[in-house]
């Protein structure tokens, strides 16, 4: 196995800092997310955002969710970011609720050892943000392992109130596909919760794949990547192909060229089927209107989404 190291000096590259975060923001998804969660935070509603693994949801949840904070200080964030999928539940969701602003709004940031007092903890935590008009914005990745009981308690949490108002807390919730599912069976919060699928359009996708791919790779060939990858089923599903498989196909390619001694990145060393074969000018013309058309109706469903 090469190292990385062999492989950028082959390549005469530059081992660069981790900057994908920076490349992701400039897209239009990052703005429109950010647009999104700006007017939910305000709005104190529940957001459900799905996606698979590697898509890129929670780089872009989290990174939009943190501009916000820096230019608009009236709110904190629990970050829940990486559970414990075998022992996540309501109890280690409150006690990590206590420990990120416990101390700051009553002076305590040692959970209880019961779920009934952790309950307790945080509602006074919120009715106290409340009182110096402060929200706490509540965000949970990996949500798809959460069960019942924990919905349901953070159910509680958003009925919390104060002075017989409620005070509702803004809860973000990111997860894979089967979250959805998940949420629709809980017959106690699939009213109260909305469901965004996440995903880049296929423009923005070429864009990533050009960067991943260092510049050692044209726009059209980071194009015909991108399109080979997606089939028609896809479109259909609103399911391109996401970051990650695509920087694991690119590094795959750069060792594929080391190993062959060759300077320059080309599609023969691509491990994809059907790169080796492209299609007709016409097939791949077909391809690519294919591709903009799914664009412009998955942007109508957002926008229909959006109206509703």
């Amino acid at each position: 196995m090469s190292t990385q190291l062999e492989i950028f000096e082959h390549f005469k590259l530059r081992k660069p800092k981790d900057d994908t975060e920076i490349q992701i923001k400039e897209t239009e998804t990052f703005l429109r997310t950010k647009q999104t969660l700006e007017s939910l935070i305000e709005d104190n509603k529940w957001r459900a955002f799905s996606g698979r693994i590697g898509s890129g949801k929670t780089t872009t949840i989290i990174g939009a969710i943190r501009d916000i904070h820096d230019e608009n200080k009236n709110f904190d964030v629990v970050e829940i970011l990486s559970p414990d999928r075998e022992k996540i539940g309501a109890g280690q969701i409150l006690a990590s609720f206590v420990r990120q602003v416990g101390e700051k709004y009553i002076g305590q940031n040692f959970p209880s050892g019961k779920i009934d007092t952790r309950l307790a903890q945080v509602q006074r935590i919120l009715m106290t943000a409340h009182e110096k008009k402060k929200k706490i914005v509540l965000v949970i990745d990996e949500a798809q392992e959460l069960n019942t009981k924990v919905l349901n308690t953070i159910k509680r949490l958003r009925d919390t109130t104060f002075i017989k108002r409620a005070i509702h807390l803004p809860v973000i919730l990111i997860g894979q596909p089967s979250l959805d599912p998940m949420i629709r069976n809980n017959d106690e919060v699939k009213h109260r919760i909305r469901s965004t699928q996440f995903s880049y359009t296929r423009k923005e996708l070429i864009g990533i794949t050009e960067f991943l791919a260092k510049g050692l790779l044209s726009r059209e060939v980071c194009k015909q990547i991108v399109d080979v990858k997606t089939t028609e089923d896809a479109y259909r599903n609103n399911c391109y192909p996401t970051p990650l498989e695509l920087n694991s196909d690119i590094e795959i390619a750069m060792e594929n060229a080391f190993k062959l001694g060759d300077e320059a990145l080309e599609l023969k060393h691509f491990e994809i089927r059907e790169l080796q074969r492209p299609a007709p000018k016409k097939e791949r013309k077909k391809i690519e209107i294919s591709a903009d058309i799914a664009d412009a109706k998955i942007k109508n469903i957002d926008s229909a989404k959006e109206a509703s």
